[in-house]
């Protein structure tokens, strides 16, 4: 048994007897057996092993998987936990039909292999829900994992129920809430080169109509490529997260729920490279540019010394932070539901482009974002002759970047050929782009189900 995990510059294989996973069970945890994944499970009848039911709101009412006319599949919390899977990153890695990457300019996001490319000003193709709150923005993908409930993962067009520009599919992410009874978990993990991960959770009702859960976690890794100049490991990850979520039910009809949730990802050594074909084969020609350089100064190259040297102070950092309320209303047998949402992220990106001790290349991105939601919906009952949901969503956000770049060697060759160095008197030579981009978006959406007959099943007669 092997574990996969990517590092930036690739998949290496952990073994099986390098990895220490304790999970600590704290006290009874119940109330999720609905969102695991598919297991057999013992009837205590004659009927023998049955499936468990798998529960989703991929039509933003909770239905069972096998009712919902979505190609959709289902990781559950379990799976998650146990694959060390901490975030849409890592999770791609068991999805054949997912890809969700890091690069420079964006991050980039596909189901069945399309997505939106890595322009910082598009909404992705492929949406992400959290908690029925739009993320469309790609740099979000790299937040850590805390406390999840389940992800579904939704391929196609989704134009209804995800209709904010998920054209390739959508991530729709539910989180753990507070349960009427208490509970609490967790889990320690521990691997080559430093890999770990602490995460815990506990809830549990306060009063009659309160009910609170407070989840955390950190991970990371120390890195498993050395930098010959810093004596650094790369790349080496830092990542916290944490969330406090408020259940408030005061009458049996009403009900609301607070979350509160910050995460804070540090990187070091961005994403760690080394220098390829250095010196190139015959027929092409001999080493250059900051090839040469690396030969001449004795620097490592290739990819299999497991060693760079590139300048210090390369790296990503991520800070997050999200408040959602949900309220649910029941009245006439239909429920009325009001989600308020805001969000927003900074990230920073430094970036070493020559992956030489020299400052020669270096860009640096910085980029923030802060989004307002909210969506109104109504939902008719369920098991009806017609079935129907509608609803109203308002959104107003806005997104600021920038990309600074030194060319700092060009700086010999301009002042050494006068011509140049009359046009450029001022040295080194760089480019700033500066963009703000300020949205408002405006929809109505609804679905309408016709249910022919009692006697065809749903998922049949979709």
């Amino acid at each position: 048994m092997t574990d996969s995990v990517t590092n930036g510059a690739g998949p290496r294989t952990l073994p099986a007897r390098g990895l220490l996973l304790a999970a600590c069970l704290l006290g009874a945890i119940s109330g999720v057996a609905g969102a695991q994944s598919p297991a057999i499970t013992q009837d205590t009848g004659d009927a023998g092993p049955k499936l468990q039911e798998i529960v989703v709101t991929a039509q933003r009412r909770q239905e069972n998987l096998q009712s919902v006319p979505v190609s959709a599949q289902v990781v559950s919390a379990q799976t998650l936990t146990q694959q060390n899977l901490n975030g849409l990153t890592t999770m791609a890695q068991i999805e054949p039909s997912v890809h969700v990457g890091t690069s420079g300019r964006s991050n980039e996001m596909y189901i069945r292999g399309i997505g939106s490319g890595i322009n910082q000003s598009f909404d992705q193709s492929v949406g992400m829900f959290i908690d029925d709150i739009y993320h469309g923005r790609s740099r979000i993908s790299s937040a850590t994992f805390l406390d999840l409930d389940r992800v579904e993962i939704l391929k196609g067009p989704q134009s209804t129920f995800f209709g904010n520009n998920a054209i390739a599919g959508a991530f729709n992410i539910v989180t753990h809430k507070p349960n009427d009874h208490f509970d609490a978990d967790a889990r320690a993990l521990y691997g080559e080169d430093g890999q770990y991960a602490v995460e815990g959770a506990v809830g549990g009702p306060v009063t009659d109509t309160l009910r609170v859960r407070i989840a955390a976690i950190t991970n990371g890794m120390d890195g498993w490529l050395k930098n010959v100049t810093t004596d650094d490991r790369y790349p080496h990850d830092n990542n916290i997260a944490g969330r406090m979520t408020i259940g408030f039910q005061p009458v049996e009809n009403l009900d609301a729920t607070l979350k509160i949730e910050g995460g804070r990802n540090r990187n070091t050594g961005t994403w760690p490279r080394q220098l390829v074909n250095c010196p190139p084969p015959a027929p092409f020609p001999a080493a250059a540019g900051f090839c040469a350089l690396a030969l001449a100064q004795g620097l490592p190259t290739g990819i299999n010394s497991n060693a760079n040297a590139e300048s210090p102070g390369g790296g990503i950092s991520l800070d997050t932070a999200e408040d959602v309320l949900t309220v649910n209303y029941q009245a006439l047998g239909h429920t009325f539901t009001s989600v308020t949402g805001f969000y927003n992220y900074h990230y920073q990106l430094n970036f070493d482009g020559d992956e030489l001790p020299q400052t020669l290349l270096h860009i640096q991105i910085p980029e923030k974002y802060h989004q307002f939601s909210e969506e109104l919906r109504v939902a008719s009952p369920t098991g009806q002759r017609i079935e129907y949901l509608a609803g109203l969503y308002y959104q107003t956000d806005r997104l600021d970047f920038r990309q600074a770049t030194d060319y700092a060697f060009l700086n010999g060759k301009i002042s050494g050929a006068p011509p140049l160095a009359a046009l450029v008197p001022y040295l080194p030579l760089g480019q700033s782009i500066a963009y703000s981009q300020p949205e408002k978006s405006y929809s109505a959406f609804g679905s309408l189900t016709f249910n022919v007959t009692e006697a065809v099943p749903p998922s049949e007669a979709t």
